[in-house]
């Protein structure tokens, strides 16, 4: 009884810990960047980010960290780079920011984000 009363705790750990939720859905645009604010693991937001440009086979990944914030850097294309930064505020409290470079192909960096809204979030979409 005591190991699957551990098994059980272990288990709702891993499921409260591992998931994501909105903090503020509605996407907001500063500077070029789009960005929304959720409740999430920095590190799982990460892992979902690295497994997409893996999918997708995006070239000429660059990840730095500092502590605060990770920055992905990636090729969509030939012409165009993309940046997703993870900026954890507080333990839970991330932001996502997400950045193209100009004269990219719009229709290429709205597939990679919807991609990743919906391995990090599931199915819900948020309209933008």
């Amino acid at each position: 009884m005591r190991i699957s009363l551990l098994t059980l705790s272990l288990v709702i750990t891993l499921s409260t810990t591992s998931s994501c939720s909105w903090i503020d859905r509605k996407l907001a645009q500063s500077n070029g960047e789009y960005y929304q604010t959720f409740n999430c693991n920095k590190e799982l937001a990460v892992i979902s980010t690295k497994q997409i440009i893996q999918e997708m086979r995006y070239s000429g990944v660059i990840v730095n960290e500092d502590g605060n914030h990770t920055e992905i850097w990636f090729k969509i294309s030939k012409d165009q780079r993309a940046r997703v930064r993870f900026t954890q505020h507080y333990f839970w409290d991330t932001i996502i920011s997400y950045y193209v470079t100009p004269n990219g192909n719009e229709e290429l960096s709205d597939q990679f984000y919807t991609k990743l809204h919906k391995k990090i979030f599931g199915t819900k979409m948020e309209d933008s």
